[in-house]
């Protein structure tokens, strides 16, 4: 709806809609829908002067939710199939998959800069994840179900929802920094209950093998 002249208009062929959110410049629409059709699951884009359908999604499972980055250009999905998805929302392209999690992925947001996003999972985790690599950063157990998760306009802090009513901050700002030596201080003082997992461990962009295998691409490279 045009809220100064008060026109509306449907979207196309839009049907049991879950999670739906406007581009931040308002050109178009993106939602998450459970709708099954014969082996097809959608996120769906339309252009929201006209509701004309762009793009479809297509995932495996049950699309729970779907949200741009703040320049428009992508947008992450997540559905019951336990992942992430990442789209260019331009062409409708899979840029990325977020692989991890163990139950429904019910939420996943980027950082206000695009390097990072944040997945609220029923397995009773927030991960934040690195866009470029698909690899977890920080992985944070909550104790109850993860409804939704985001970041503070600035970047440095999450926030998440759980199933048991509460809202849980966490200081991340150190995720937005890929540093070795940070990563190996941080994760012991300031991140104990973590610094077992994946992303304080051996597989994160964070650690050893992440950092010496980009050292010896960049050694090779034309």
């Amino acid at each position: 709806m045009n809220r100064q002249s008060g026109n509306s208009h449907p979207l196309q062929d839009s049907k049991r809609l879950v999670s739906i959110e406007l581009s931040p410049d308002g050109s178009r629409v993106a939602a998450a829908s459970d709708e099954a059709r014969p082996g097809e699951r959608f996120g769906v884009i339309w252009d929201s002067a006209s509701g004309k359908q762009l793009l479809r999604l297509k995932h495996d499972s049950f699309v729970l939710s779907a949200h741009f980055a703040r320049d428009g250009k992508r947008l992450v999905t997540t559905s019951l199939d336990h992942k992430g998805h990442v789209w260019d929302a331009a062409t409708g392209k899979e840029l990325q998959i977020f692989v991890g999690h163990t139950y429904d992925v019910n939420s996943a947001r980027f950082s206000p800069d695009g390097t990072r996003v944040v997945t609220a999972s029923s397995d009773r985790t927030a991960v934040v994840w690195h866009v470029e690599t698909g690899t977890a950063i920080l992985k944070l157990a909550l104790g109850a179900d993860a409804r939704d998760a985001f970041f503070s306009p600035d970047g440095t802090h999450v926030f998440v929802t759980t199933a048991d009513g509460d809202v849980v901050t966490y200081d991340v700002t150190w995720t937005a920094a890929i540093n070795e030596n940070l990563k190996s201080r941080l994760c012991s003082d300031r991140f104990p209950s973590v610094a077992k997992t994946d992303g304080c461990t051996g597989a994160g962009p964070l650690s050893l093998g992440y950092f010496w295998t980009g050292m010896l691409k960049r050694m090779i490279a034309p």
